[in-house]
């Protein structure tokens, strides 16, 4: 003992630890093996394991049983009454102070916008009783279920075919359609006026009864009559004889330009006896192509080239043009001022000629109408075909019989003695007698073989009728698919475009890249009302197409620039074509963040297109939002199997992108936020993924109005304080007086 309480003794060995643990044992951990190795079932350390088990077991032999095997009873205490104190603190129950209360009242008072009405929404009202709760009631009361028209059914021939179980449709709703009655106007909701089907036109073309006036019965004239009136006789000889003279002039004309033609054709051709027109010797086409030698040989030379100017004659030639356009500029300007005091005069008489011009175009038309309702199309041209006149019909004054019963009824005089060929007449029997021979000797009998010159077959010509369609195959014409607002898409505004502006008088577009020349020419009229001089266009590296159009010299292409238009003035125009224009972005007044949107997608024209969308509706409710911001895509590779062997040469690659944008809203109330998000969703795009975030902000001292509604405290008074403190120490006594008595009985043991 007196070694234990000795100074040198009292200092701890840090180097040597004990060998032995709590329970008595001896450390295996710390004793080396007699061989000098350390086995691996000795070096592991299970102290701490041991002293928890020393500890359970301590604890088992002061309350007697372990702490697992002790009951709830014994361990807690229901507290049916509860404390009184507590309940009167807290306060009563009220559907207003739940969250989902809170969360709703928030929200706006604004009913959404439906497209289509759902099964919540209908004011349908439900049977309280089903078809077959019914019918079974009915059979418990005994009573007869009544089928169509109040026919009783027997119930025992339900589904067999011979009863009728449910009305159809069409008789439940008969009678109620009126077929004289004007169809109702349906209700169109708000924001729903531009998805309506647009209500078709009939074309305004006119039919072809309209224009031409066919009878029913065809009233012949009166002078082909057997015994007609002198003046009739008259008008229909006189009629026959100009169609026939219009017949005979037609006829020389056309033979005498074919005389001119072979004239011609005589005059620089010598025509030989004997040979073919267009054709000649051998002998001569020698001659000929010794003389065209001849002529080659004693060609002159080419004249020479200009010398290269240098450049102080160019500069000079470029001011003699400038100073030639500045005076021709001052004519004109000068004969413009001119003629400003007679504009007026100009202007009346421009009118009357206009007016004179217009009745004698309503005249025409109206006589042009007239003879086309009389007389039909004949001798109008049709395209490549014209219709033929009908022939006049009419006799001679010899030929007149005087009575019905010596007429001829068939036949015309007038058109047999002028078309019928000089000789005799055939006799009246030739067609039976050719009729005669081709019944015997037959049809097939001298038939001869056409000689082929070629080995290819080709199928012979059918008949192809042309189109004659019954109706139209389009109501209306399309609208122009390249209009003044989809050939321009947007002004250009860099150094070089506003350089050609100040200097050379020429405006720069970005154009469609099918639009052509004219089209841009005829746009910029449109939209600018001015005049193109010319038009030069590009493909520039990106795939757009830039257009330079050079203005008049009475127009100024600065002016026409700086022509002021307000946004609002924008806004209110109906310009066609605007979503494909870039869109007006409002800038934001405090710079507060309400909201951002992130779009992705595998396809980056369907993401540029969905972003571009965004902006435009953006722009629509007054969003204040940023461009369209380009986030760094995510790429994805992996490598697959391409067939069941495990071959290097058989697997395959496969690479997948997400493209992102990002567009964010700032100052905007947060239902204008809300319904700008449903206006996305409701017509989002597929393949086009879109991710929302929203922040709001709270009022002004919400850590006041939190603390408010926390519970009052009461202040704490010296004398609790110091009843805990009397409390701590006594149980951190009595801890030690049982550690005391924990460690005498190990000691004991």
């Amino acid at each position: 003992m007196a070694k234990a309480g000795s100074t040198k003794d009292a200092v701890p060995r840090v180097s040597k630890k004990p060998s032995k643990v709590v329970s008595g044992a001896p450390s295996q951990l710390n004793q080396s093996s007699r061989k000098g190795k350390r086995a691996w079932r000795k070096n592991i350390d299970i102290q701490d394991v041991e002293h928890g088990m020393e500890e359970m077991r301590a604890e088992e032999r002061v309350t007697g049983k372990p702490l697992q095997a002790t009951r709830d009873e014994d361990l807690f205490q229901i507290d049916v009454q509860g404390d009184t104190q507590v309940r009167k603190s807290l306060k009563k129950f009220s559907p207003a102070l739940l969250t989902s209360t809170k969360i709703l009242s928030q929200r706006s008072a604004v009913p959404a916008v439906f497209s289509r009405q759902s099964s919540s929404n209908s004011n349908k009202r439900k049977a309280l009783v089903s078809h077959e709760e019914k019918g079974r009631l009915l059979r418990i009361g005994k009573r007869p279920r009544k089928g169509p028209f109040n026919s009783v059914v027997d119930p025992t021939e339900f589904g067999a075919g011979s009863a009728v179980l449910e009305l159809s449709e069409a008789v439940k709703n008969s009678g109620t359609y009126d077929v004289w009655m004007p169809p109702s106007e349906v209700e169109i909701k708000d924001g729903l006026e531009t998805v309506q089907p647009k209500k078709i036109k009939a074309p305004a073309t006119k039919h072809v009864r309209e224009a031409i006036e066919v009878q029913a019965v065809i009233e012949p004239h009166q002078g082909t009559s057997y015994n007609p009136t002198v003046e009739a006789h008259q008008e229909l000889l006189l009629q026959a004889h100009e169609a026939e003279e219009r017949r005979v002039r037609d006829a020389e004309k056309h033979a005498h330009i074919k005389e001119k033609v072979e004239s011609a054709r005589g005059e620089a051709e010598e025509i030989t006896p004997g040979v073919a027109l267009g054709m000649k010797l051998q002998a001569e086409m020698n001659e000929d192509d010794d003389d065209d030698e001849a002529t080659e040989e004693q060609e002159v030379p080419a004249k020479r080239q200009p010398a290269r100017k240098t450049s102080a004659q160019r500069r000079k030639a470029a001011q003699l043009l400038a100073e030639k356009r500045e005076l021709a500029e001052r004519a004109m300007r000068k004969r413009m001022l001119a003629a400003i005091p007679s504009a007026r005069n100009i202007r009346r008489t421009t009118a009357r000629l206009l007016s004179a011009r217009q009745e004698e175009l309503v005249q025409k038309r109206s006589a042009e109408s007239l003879k086309l309702k009389k007389r039909g199309l004949s001798g109008k041209r049709l395209g490549k075909h014209k219709v033929p006149e009908g022939q006049v019909d009419v006799q001679l004054g010899e030929d007149l019989s005087e009575s019905l019963r010596a007429l001829k009824p068939e036949g015309n005089l007038f058109r047999d003695r002028k078309k019928a060929p000089a000789g005799k007449p055939a006799p009246k029997d030739s067609k039976a007698k050719a009729a005669k021979k081709a019944a015997l000797q037959g049809v097939h009998s001298h038939a001869s073989r056409k000689t082929r010159t070629s080995a290819s077959f080709h199928r012979p010509k059918t008949l192809r009728l042309a189109r004659d369609p019954k109706y139209p195959r389009k109501s209306i014409p399309h609208a122009p698919r390249m209009d003044q607002f989809r050939t321009i898409v947007s002004p250009l505004n860099t150094e070089s475009a506003m350089k050609k502006i100040e200097e050379h008088n020429t405006l720069v577009f970005i154009v469609d890249i099918r639009s052509n020349k004219r089209q841009i020419k005829d746009a910029v009229k449109k939209l600018y009302d001015v005049q193109a001089a010319k038009i030069n266009t590009l493909i520039r590296p990106d795939g757009k197409k830039k257009a330079y159009v050079r203005l008049t010299a009475d127009h100024d292409a600065l002016d026409v620039a700086n022509k002021p238009c307000t946004e609002e003035q924008y806004a209110a125009s109906l310009v066609h074509g605007r979503g494909v224009h870039i869109p007006i972005y409002h800038k934001p007044k405090y710079g507060i963040p309400v909201a951002n949107i992130q779009f992705r997608s595998h396809h980056p024209e369907l993401l540029d297109l969905f972003t571009h969308f965004a902006t435009h509706a953006a722009s629509s409710l007054g969003i204040p939002c940023s461009r369209p911001v380009y986030l760094p895509h995510k790429r994805t590779l992996w490598t697959v199997l391409r067939s069941p062997f495990a071959h290097k040469k058989s697997q395959e690659n496969f690479e997948r992108i997400v493209y992102k944008r990002a567009v964010k809203a700032w100052d905007a109330d947060p239902e204008v936020i809300e319904r700008w998000f449903l206006y996305l969703r409701r017509h989002a795009m597929g393949g086009v993924g879109m991710r929302t975030t929203k922040w709001e902000r709270m009022s002004l001292s919400v850590g006041r109005t939190r603390l408010e509604r926390l519970p009052k405290l009461e202040p704490t008074s010296g004398e609790k304080i110091k009843a805990l403190g009397t409390k701590i120490a006594t149980a951190e006594l009595m801890a030690k007086e049982k550690a005391k008595v924990v460690a005498s009985i190990r000691s004991a043991e």
